[in-house]
């Protein structure tokens, strides 16, 4: 498939570091201000270190019991643990023979890719998932951390009992993106935990190929709403059981018109993401190909990969964690704001 092509930042569904960058921010902040030794920060650590109080530093002081810590509910007594809200309360599908001592066992996972704002948190020993997902438009910022306590104290478990701290890297929204990345590297760095950075468009198809039990080798096209007539594509494959899907085309952006015929390109079963209901014109018509709606944060499947991650030694350091932008765009112009569009 000539037009999908590997994003130069990710492998097989993991981010990988990228040199530091400061087109309007510095490109070295000092690691004194963090209690860490002098070295540059990532471009995520670098700009969200310096975007107030919902970035690095209150991540630091929210996990650390300083200042910002007030609000976090994990640290209030509780008579007894409170049931999980939501998720599989079976052992995750890959935790027999991917478990060992240095295995993370309670993950923390962030996502504000898109609309929905969630926390989840995974015991990779049980399976047991706590999470908590509200749709809150762009009010990430507000209530991310508050989510996290809420998780942790459902859970019954401190936040200092967190061995990994994983975010949904996108792509999506900017800001959403720079939301859950500068959380994830404050509650990271606070804990000295490392970072898992996982591309949202996996973890959506890992929960649908998990709920639906898809056969080994099922191939799913990943179409998310992009904004601005574009989407997010990429095709995953279902591996064998137990196993991580298989990354065929990384993200990209993709006309929407050009979905079906890169579905069926692909070798694709099916299409799941935002953009068929974002797009409806684009796939009417189309009856060979599976269509399923869907833009429902998973932060449990984002946990989930993140255990993957860290088998694989594929898990960073908070400063080299990074949103996936894919679009290299970051702003509109004053006509395209007034008429309402947003990246």
């Amino acid at each position: 498939m000539a037009h999908l092509f590997a994003h130069p930042g990710l492998t097989h569904g993991v981010l990988r570091p990228r040199a530091p960058f400061s087109p309007r921010w510095s490109p070295s902040v000092p690691d004194a201000a963090l209690g860490k030794p002098a070295g540059p920060v990532g471009r995520a650590g670098a700009l969200l270190i310096m975007s107030g109080p919902y970035g690095l530093n209150a991540g630091k002081a929210w996990a650390g019991g300083g200042a910002g810590s007030a609000a976090d509910p994990s640290d209030r007594p509780s008579a007894e643990p409170q049931p999980s809200l939501s998720g599989p309360t079976g052992p995750t599908p890959h935790r027999d023979h991917l478990m060992s001592d240095t295995t993370p066992k309670l993950i923390l996972a962030l996502d504000t890719a898109q609309e929905d704002c969630a926390a989840a948190l995974l015991d990779a020993r049980t399976g047991r998932v706590t999470e908590r997902v509200e749709r809150v438009g762009n009010k990430h910022a507000e209530r991310l951390l508050t989510l996290v306590g809420e998780v942790l104290m459902d859970a019954g478990v401190s936040k200092k009992d967190v061995d990994l701290v994983a975010f949904g890297a996108g792509p999506g929204a900017f800001t959403g993106l720079r939301v859950a990345c500068g959380v994830a590297q404050g509650l990271a760095w606070a804990l000295d935990k490392m970072t898992a950075p996982v591309a949202n468009t996996e973890a959506l198809a890992h929960a649908f190929a998990k709920k639906e039990g898809l056969a080994p080798k099922t191939r799913i096209f990943v179409a998310n709403d992009a904004r601005m007539a574009e989407c997010y594509a990429a095709v995953y494959e279902v591996a064998a059981a137990g196993e991580r899907l298989v990354t065929v085309t990384a993200p990209e952006l993709m006309k929407p018109e050009a979905v079906a015929a890169a579905a069926r390109e692909a070798g694709a079963a099916l299409i799941l993401g935002s953009a068929p209901a974002a797009y409806p014109e684009a796939f009417e018509g189309v009856t060979d190909l599976r269509i399923v709606a869907e833009s429902a944060s998973r932060p449990a499947a984002i946990a989930e990969i993140a255990v993957f991650e860290a088998a694989s030694g594929e898990t960073v350091q908070p400063s080299l964690a990074a949103p996936l932008y894919v679009r290299n765009r970051v702003a509109l112009t004053m006509a395209e704001r007034a008429a309402g569009e947003r990246l």
